[in-house]
């Protein structure tokens, strides 16, 4: 289990990161994409993931600590595999932000950062495609904008603070995503 990598991918709702992880991987079977809120929702079993965003800020972070316990066993189970793990390192709801504190980042053991992005537009556009999530937040080109920067600077923080690479990653790069993974678990 010590050659298991495990790699965080965040960024904004609707950025494409599931859609990115999901191509990347659809010819690779080394690695197995594990989504924040699903390590969640089987405990708080909602039946729409968007009412996790809502939560008042205590509940929000006892979530994350569930998380923290369902992703290890999750890696226990794939002990053999690398995981890509699919979050976020802020619940936004309305104006009410919560990070995702560093000491839980630290607990998933990360490898590297990878914080995939787009532009405020082409975000916009998905959330307003994607169906499954007719609940979801609607904001402001500013708003993601200002979104966009704070979640990478919490990022920049998190990789400052654990000590591990940070690598930004447009959503339109699967072949760079492809190359980030390959130096991870093949280091020269």
């Amino acid at each position: 289990m010590g050659n298991q990598k495990i790699i965080l991918v965040f960024g904004l709702s609707g950025v494409g990161k599931s859609t990115l992880v999901h191509k990347v991987l659809e010819n690779r079977n080394d690695f197995e994409r594990v989504s924040g809120g699903s390590l969640i929702d089987c405990n708080k079993k909602t039946e729409n993931r968007d009412e996790l965003r809502v939560l008042p800020s205590d509940e929000i972070l006892d979530n994350q600590k569930q998380l923290i316990k369902n992703f290890a066993k999750v890696k226990t189970e794939l002990g053999h595999k690398h995981i890509i793990f699919d979050g976020h390192c802020i619940i936004k709801n309305g104006p009410s932000i919560t990070e995702v504190p560093t000491d839980i980042i630290k607990k998933l053991f990360p490898n590297i950062i990878v914080f995939v992005e787009a532009t405020a537009k082409e975000i916009i556009e998905r959330r307003k495609n994607d169906s499954s999530r007719p609940n979801r937040e609607i904001e402001t080109t500013a708003q993601i904008n200002e979104n966009i920067c704070l979640q990478k600077n919490i990022c920049s923080k998190y990789s400052s603070e654990l000590g591990v690479p940070l690598e930004f990653l447009n959503t339109a790069e699967p072949g760079k995503f492809a190359k980030i993974l390959d130096a991870i678990i093949n280091p020269k």
